[in-house]
């Protein structure tokens, strides 16, 4: 699997762009602010439909676009795979709101395969991407929802039915934090939250059983990569923290108990849930907890562990990917390896070097192994253009 080519317009600050690519590896190189990140934003894009960084994602249309009468970028790549060619593309359209007293604008994202209009969670799979990015640290010291957003991502690329999971309970999510609200305010009764129980909570057992298979597998392959990463023979484990945490006593295989532990928690919670508004119990508050040593690595690991933590983490998903979909993903590495040590560095570009595609950014080519530049094709990125 790899791109065969890259379209991009008026995306971030590419006004338009065309890159014949293929299989190997791809070396963007130039000053910082220049578009190299946003070239791989661009792949992460097409493989998840979704931003790698952009919290709001009206912010990849670029600015100069933001002029037009209608506001758009586009993203589009060629896939080969197995000699079939698939082409991909994401559009993303800036609609004005109507009567605002401010200008304001609602996203439109449209994806396509082959030209044919798709949902994203058809999409998911089509590409996949492994991102590694000084960021992703965060996936350690950061909020639970980072965490739970990377398992979803990841996840998604291998199994499209869990998306699919996902989406209905997090539309059904919304629809009960609505009902919560109306309660709470008189204009509905709490008998009302039986229609949205039941249907929330056969998504729940879903989404609650495919993590807990995935994560055991990844667990077990995280944990073997983190020995080969350090050499004083600390221990790592990965650990899903379930919310009810209950679930976590319950066999993977035992749909149906998890499902009851689940209503009866939302029963036991039903007041507190109309005064607070929102529903507390779910997949949607999960976590998960990285130990080092038996130690909670956010809270007592050194920023080297927490580092370690998350280069296992990422080798182990490009394992996952090559085991559940017989193929490569495509690596995107952003400048990256001048945060590793010696035995970290090499670890990864072994794996670049043993993968059918990466792209990798840096400022400084020297901090590239002589290796890997001599088999890489080099780009150096100025103001959105790419210079051969």
């Amino acid at each position: 699997m790899y791109l065969e080519s890259l379209s991009l317009t008026n995306f971030r600050n590419y006004v338009s762009l065309e890159l014949s690519m293929g299989p190997g590896t791809f070396i963007l190189w130039g000053d910082n602010a220049q578009g190299k990140s946003n070239l791989l934003e661009a792949v992460y894009l097409l493989a998840t439909t979704k931003s790698a960084r952009a919290s709001n994602e009206r912010e990849l249309i670029g600015w100069g676009a933001m002029e037009d009468p209608l506001p758009a970028a586009r993203v589009a790549g060629e896939l080969s795979r197995e000699g079939e060619r698939t082409r991909l593309d994401v559009g993303l359209v800036a609609e004005r709101a109507e009567g605002a007293a401010e200008v304001s604008y609602s996203l439109r994202k449209q994806t396509r395969v082959n030209g044919v209009p798709r949902r994203a969670s058809d999409v998911m799979g089509t590409l996949n991407a492994v991102m590694f990015d000084p960021q992703d640290v965060d996936l350690v010291t950061g909020p639970p929802s980072s965490r739970r957003r990377y398992l979803d991502v990841t996840i998604s690329q291998m199994n499209r039915d869990y998306l699919k999971a996902l989406q209905r309970y997090t539309r059904i999510l919304t629809q009960r934090n609505h009902l919560l609200r109306a309660i709470r305010e008189g204009t509905s009764q709490s008998s009302q939250l039986r229609v949205w129980d039941a249907p929330l909570i056969e998504e729940a057992v879903h989404i609650h059983c495919t993590r807990r298979r995935m994560l055991e597998e990844m667990s077990q392959a995280s944990a073997v990569i983190y020995g080969e990463l350090v050499e004083s023979g600390e221990s790592f484990a990965l650990t899903y923290l379930p919310n009810p945490k209950e679930l976590s006593e319950i066999g993977v295989e035992e749909g149906s108990a998890v499902g009851e532990v689940i209503r009866a928690r939302l029963s036991a919670n039903m007041n507190r849930e109309i005064g607070q508004g929102v529903t507390v119990v779910g997949p949607h508050r999960d976590d998960l907890r990285f130990d080092v040593r038996g130690r909670d690595a956010n809270l007592y690991g050194s920023r080297g562990q927490q580092r370690t933590v998350v280069v296992a983490l990422k080798l182990a998903e490009v394992e996952m990917l090559k085991a559940n979909t017989g193929e490569d993903p495509i690596l995107l590495l952003d400048d990256i390896l001048s945060e590793l040590d010696e035995t970290r560095r090499r670890r990864v570009l072994e794996t670049v070097l043993g993968s059918e595609q990466a792209i990798l950014t840096t400022t400084d080519l020297d901090r590239i192994d002589e290796e890997v530049r001599s088999r890489a094709r080099l780009i150096r990125v100025e103001g959105g253009r790419l210079v051969f």
